[in-house]
């Protein structure tokens, strides 16, 4: 994305007015409309950057700034980065007003360069200059010296640290981005008090849904608490029935940790292998939860205290090692997972499935007793293609051969996808199962296309809005 984001923890700064609009442009408003004086704290409207607090927008429903509907052609497509982005900010640097320039993913990839003043006489230049080219020109409502200015003014005038604030620019939306942790009505009350009339929107989490800070558990209904350390393989659970399997799971999991006593004629030892970011490291284990109606035993894992500003995409794990008391589990089979929803895609691993009956008491495990789920769906869907480069994608065929899947934001489809006629060519059709294994290749252009090849036979794909789906 090439819209400029500034992520500010902290800053210093001097006082100032609310922003005012540009007054050297005459252009219709197409970026923030001032909110209202409401003070109500129910949030209303059905999107269209309508939802308000207090007075006050919400981040969530912000919508991007756009150049009026027939500006856009239904050609070129932009499926991957080969708009000629370079080029046009070379030209948009030199001239008067320009504040920035985004991709426009919703609008085939358009590159849509923003002025503060005279962005109609900015869109004839670009049709003179690139008319081949998707490029729009909009007028914005404020400079990007403005929103910067009021980011500073933002960071300086809230308790940035107390609320562990965050704020960013966000030109393509035209406003400035206010993070105050949890969306409580005082500090939403402070936030509309002296910044009720500028460009910006609000973001946090709602004040109910924010869990209790305390220390963690040592036990609960039927469980307690062996094992708590920092380390070990993250997105992963486990179980050991019997000693001699206790003392190998503390081997493979290389615990620096006093063995703990259990008595396994009346318990078994369940591992949770959390998962947290190394930023964000304030998690605890509140419970352990066996749902006997879904054959389920999971970890009720929290993040307690206020939301933190912004988390770091690692995955760090942590162990819980639990004592759970055999009357407690649910009839065989049954699984164990870090939480009442299904393992994410890519980690099958998490979820552990036990064959055996373990109620009875000091009844070991066997080989072959646990292991992973093999209905678990495998890693994500492809859904990007670099252009140029072959890459293979199975490909089911139930529905014939006219839509191929969605790829880069937009579905593909068979030229004249729209006719009746959905037929297999003969060498996809002689693969006895219903998935094949073809090669993709992308290329870019005015009128991007997809090729699907199979047995040495080749199909061509061009991008759609359209889902059509079977007949």
């Amino acid at each position: 994305m090439l819209w400029v984001v500034v992520l500010v923890l902290a800053a210093c700064g001097e006082g100032g007015s609310s922003v005012a609009p540009n007054p050297d442009d005459t252009s219709p408003s197409v970026g923030f409309t001032p909110p209202g004086t409401s003070e109500s704290t129910q949030t209303g409207g059905g999107g269209d950057g309508d939802t308000a607090v207090f007075g006050l927008r919400t981040c969530d429903d912000l919508v991007m700034i756009a150049a009026a509907p027939d500006m856009y052609r239904d050609h070129p497509i932009y499926v991957g980065n080969e708009m000629p982005v370079e080029e046009v900010a070379a030209w948009a640097a030199t001239q008067p007003a320009f504040e920035e320039l985004w991709i426009d993913r919703e609008r085939n990839g358009w590159i849509t360069v923003a002025f503060s003043s005279e962005a109609d006489a900015r869109q004839t230049d670009i049709d003179q200059l690139f008319p081949e080219a998707g490029v729009v020109a909009v007028a914005v409502d404020y400079t990007m010296d403005q929103l910067l200015a009021l980011q500073q003014r933002v960071m300086s005038e809230l308790p940035a640290g107390e609320w562990r604030m965050s704020s960013g620019v966000q030109p393509q939306h035209g406003v400035v981005t206010v993070g105050i942790g949890v969306l409580s009505d005082e500090r939403l009350a402070t936030v509309a008090q002296r910044f009720g009339d500028d460009p910006i929107c609000v973001e946090g989490a709602d004040p109910a849904s924010i869990i209790a800070e305390g220390p963690q558990p040592e036990g609960g209904d039927g469980w307690r608490l062996l094992v708590d350390v920092v380390g070990g393989p993250p997105y992963r659970t486990g179980i050991a029935a019997s000693q001699a399997e206790f003392d190998q799971l503390l081997g493979d999991l290389s615990l620096d940790h006093e063995q703990p006593l259990v008595d396994f004629d009346t318990e078994v030892v369940i591992w949770f292998g959390a998962v947290f970011s190394g930023s964000c490291p304030n998690i605890r284990l509140d419970d352990v939860v066996v749902v006997s109606d879904q054959s389920l035993v999971y970890a009720n894992i929290v993040a307690p205290g206020p939301p933190p500003a912004a988390c770091t995409a690692d995955a760090n794990g942590r162990t819980y090692l639990i004592a759970v008391e055999r009357s407690r589990l649910p009839e065989a089979p049954f699984h164990i997972q870090l939480g009442v929803r299904d393992p994410p895609r890519g980690a099958p691993e998490e979820r552990t499935v036990v064959a055996v009956d373990l109620r009875a008491p000091g009844t070991p495990l066997r080989p072959g007793d646990t292991g992973p789920d093999p209905a678990l769906p495998g890693p994500p869907e492809l859904d990007f293609l670099e252009p140029g480069f072959p890459i293979t994608y199975s490909f089911n065929l139930h529905c014939g051969i006219r839509e191929l899947g969605m790829f880069n934001g937009y579905y593909w489809h068979t030229e004249g996808a729209t006719d009746t006629d959905n037929s297999i060519p003969p060498e996809w059709a002689s693969n006895p199962d219903d998935t094949i294994d073809v090669e993709l290749v992308l290329m870019e252009g005015p009128d991007p296309t997809i090729t699907a090849t199979y047995q040495d036979h080749s199909v061509v794909y061009y991008p759609s809005a359209t889902l059509f789906g079977c007949d």
